[in-house]
């Protein structure tokens, strides 16, 4: 006697491949064309057979909207249905021999090579481009819904079900996913377009480069909080041979304001592409292609305004090239131009001649005078200012990246011995099951400091009775990030430090 076959639907299951929060999949088969499929089933558990039913025509609804996508870096959707008995929807996908993004961070220490991790978000960025030509936005995107094939293909999974998962998560009794990779505006619960994909995709391209996430904490509340309110560590804090370059793709791609993010996914891409070539990103160099080029003060002052006169519930600000006369209040242009010029002078003082050779050259020149001595005896003119103009000191900027065990405390910095920072440290129980791990706590900060050799000087205390000093001598170099890592162990008493 045979082994019993089981079906979900017409597809006979072979094998599970993959389970989740919303539910499972499968590798199956088709058997009226003999194909390789993956058979995704989505758990509904509600107690409301309305709301059930609300969901279920929604999701088909979506999902067949998303089967209309046919691009190489999408999963294909085949089919979509509901179990005979349970009713419960399933979505049927082409089958991806490979892995989950996440899975193959996992077995790469978290991180990739730049050129694989560029490579990868390459082609991530034109298969959202054509998602958003089509009107589909993902709202998902993170490394577990993106599929790697085996000869390094990248490929974006659960188009069409990813908005019916995020409004499962919100019902009574449903726990919201990781937001580690949704943009401000969606945890915020406003409008979503295709640039909060894009931010989403800034966030698993700096994953990949760093093997750390940019917005990082022990509860929901704070990487929400990070993620609407502070901007990461670059990533070249963590990778002194990055480019710079990469930053300013990682820094456009997670702006806070969708408007000064990439606008498409062909243009993230474009700027990828040069940035794999080893050139400048398309963006940076062309300022015509740039959404907003106006200084952040001058930014912060339309945010203030447009606040003030309540044009947008986030405080956020949308502008767009040769529309800005006609949308800001009268008031914003004097403070704005107030800005600009400040801003002016700040760059002409910082250009000015760092030698008293330099300012005699550039110094307008005397008066003609009539000789009454021969020229060998005239005497040389005094500088025009005889006090050598004071060089303005190196800096350097450091990251601090803070392990700690602690529910409360703080941390102290300082640089040969003068006081430059104080940072506050929070933790939150860690348990397994319903068994308590202790407490856990990761923080990070970030500090301008002179650059050149130092000691860097710190003291960790906790409420609990922690007090331990440690310092640590190295090389910070001008105009760069330096990276200090800092594990507290509590049981030890002691305070390892790292500096990168």
């Amino acid at each position: 006697m045979g082994k019993k076959r089981n079906y979900i639907g017409r597809y006979e299951i072979l094998a599970e491949v993959g389970r989740g929060s919303m539910g499972i999949v499968y590798k199956a088969r088709d058997p009226q064309i003999d194909r390789l499929v993956a058979v995704k089933t989505i758990s509904v558990l509600g107690e409301n057979p309305e709301e059930d039913s609300d969901y279920l025509t929604r999701f088909l609804l979506e999902a067949r909207a998303a089967g209309s996508l046919s691009h190489p870096g999408i999963v294909t959707i085949f089919d979509v249905g509901e179990g005979t008995q349970t009713r419960a929807p399933y979505i049927v996908m082409e089958f991806v021999a490979g892995q989950s993004l996440s899975k193959l961070l996992a077995e790469s220490e978290n991180k990739l090579r730049i050129e694989s991790a560029l490579q990868i978000c390459q082609q991530l960025a034109e298969a959202l481009d054509y998602a958003h030509t089509q009107g589909v936005v993902h709202r998902d995107m993170k490394p577990a819904n993106v599929l790697v094939t085996d000869d390094g293909r990248a490929k974006i999974a659960d188009f069409g079900i990813a908005k019916m998962n995020l409004a499962l998560m919100t019902l009574p009794g449903n726990v919201m996913g990781t937001p580690a990779f949704m943009s401000p505006e969606q945890l915020e619960g406003g409008v979503v377009d295709g640039r909060s994909d894009l931010f989403s995709l800034g966030v698993i391209l700096y994953t990949m480069l760093t093997g750390h996430r940019p917005f990082q904490g022990n509860s929901a509340a704070t990487v929400i909080f990070k993620v609407a309110n502070r901007e990461p560590l670059p990533a070249t804090a963590f990778d002194s041979q990055f480019p710079p370059e990469v930053d300013y793709v990682l820094s456009k791609a997670m702006a806070k304001d969708p408007a000064a993010r990439y606008q498409t996914g062909r243009e993230m891409a474009l700027d990828i592409n040069e940035l794999l070539s080893g050139k400048m990103p398309r963006s940076k160099g062309d300022p015509l292609t740039q959404t907003s080029t106006l200084p952040t003060a001058v930014m912060n002052v339309f945010r203030t305004f447009n606040h003030e006169k309540g044009l947008n519930r986030t405080g956020s600000v949308k502008i767009q090239r040769n529309s800005l006369i006609s949308t800001l209040p009268k008031r914003a242009y004097i403070y704005a131009a107030a800005l600009l010029i400040l801003v002016g002078f700040t760059v002409l003082v910082s250009v000015r001649p760092s030698s008293p050779e330099a300012a005699v050259t550039t110094a307008a020149p005397p008066p003609a005078q009539v000789a009454s001595t021969p020229a060998k005896d005239v005497s040389p003119p005094l500088p025009v200012n005889s006090a050598s103009p004071k060089t303005p000191a190196a800096k350097a900027m450091l990251g601090v990246l803070i392990d700690h065990q602690f529910s409360a405390g703080s941390i102290t910095f300082w640089v040969d011995d003068k006081f430059v920072h104080r940072q506050i440290l929070h933790g939150e129980p860690k348990r397994r099951l319903v068994v308590f791990r202790g407490v856990h706590g990761a923080d990070s900060s970030a500090m301008q400091v002179p650059a050149g050799h130092h000691e860097i000087r710190l003291r960790v205390t906790s409420t609990d009775g922690f007090d331990v000093t440690n310092s640590v001598v190295g090389d910070l170099p001008a105009n760069k990030t330096a990276l200090l890592l800092v594990r507290c162990d509590k049981s030890g008493k002691k305070v390892d430090l790292k500096l990168q």
